[in-house]
């Protein structure tokens, strides 16, 4: 079993507009959709980035699916996306930064 993981806390706003795509693409190729909306680690928001602790709670699924699909709650997806568990080997990790115009200095910094 797959799973596309959407972290979100304090971003239900964004899943208005994004969920609908990851949902259509779950449909598409028999995954399921898992959406954590609550914060679990509670970090001060004025001395640390929290949002990038609370990706961390993907680790929550890792035994319930085979692979997972973490995704930031700002994606939308087009309707003609391949089955990315299919497109990515089974046995590699796969990530991408986003380290590039405008946020390359604090990404890196990061």
């Amino acid at each position: 079993m797959n799973a596309v993981v959407i972290i979100a806390p304090n971003k239900e706003n964004y899943l208005r507009y994004a969920l609908p795509s990851v949902e259509h693409f779950a449909k598409k190729y028999g995954h399921y959709v898992e959406v954590v909306t609550e914060e679990a680690y509670h970090f001060p928001k004025k001395r640390y980035n929290y949002k990038i602790f609370e990706k961390f709670q993907v680790q929550k699924f890792t035994e319930k699916y085979d692979r997972i699909l973490r995704l930031d709650a700002d994606i939308v997806m087009s309707p003609k996306c391949p089955d990315l568990f299919k497109v990515f080997p089974e046995d590699k990790l796969w990530a991408v930064y986003e380290d590039k115009g405008s946020r390359r200095k604090d990404r890196l910094n990061q």
